[in-house]
């Protein structure tokens, strides 16, 4: 049963190719500020294999899926509980972010909530991440961010 767990949405005032060319850069190797930014947790041994749109991400934390619509969007599909998806948008000269987590297992969400504690640090500080992603986001391409 997918069931959207939060959504978060800003506007960064560059232009789409500017944005994906920042946000959704995805190739195999380490993750860092330049590869898979968006799912870099800063924690260090990240990488990256496969691809060029389906990748096979591994970490000292663990072991997930991320794929990649060039241009468009980044999922990153982690443990067996939640997918985060952002995507891209053209909205006028600048680009719409949009944060959807989902509930990516098969059980309902009362079952993830009732035993994965984790959960509730993905959903409390998801908000507040994307805000700090998508500020070095806008600092990184020299532009402004509003927030929805």
């Amino acid at each position: 049963m997918r069931e959207t767990l939060l959504t978060a949405t800003c506007t960064l005032r560059a232009p789409l190719a500017e944005v994906a060319a920042l946000l959704i850069a995805v190739e195999a190797g380490p993750v860092g500020p330049t590869n898979a930014w968006l799912v870099d947790r800063g924690v260090g041994g990240a990488t990256l294999a496969g691809g060029p749109t389906l990748f096979d991400y591994a970490s000292p934390e663990g072991t997930g899926t991320l794929e990649v619509e060039p241009g468009r969007s980044i999922r990153y599909t982690g443990g067996w509980w939640y997918r985060a998806t952002y995507t891209l948008f053209e909205d006028g000269p600048w680009t719409r972010v949009e944060l959807r987590v989902d509930n990516a297992a098969a059980q309902p969400a009362w079952i993830v909530r009732s035993f994965n504690p984790g959960w509730r640090d993905v959903l409390q500080n998801g908000e507040q991440q994307f805000e700090r992603r998508m500020r070095d986001a806008a600092r990184r391409l020299d532009c402004e961010v509003d927030f929805a």
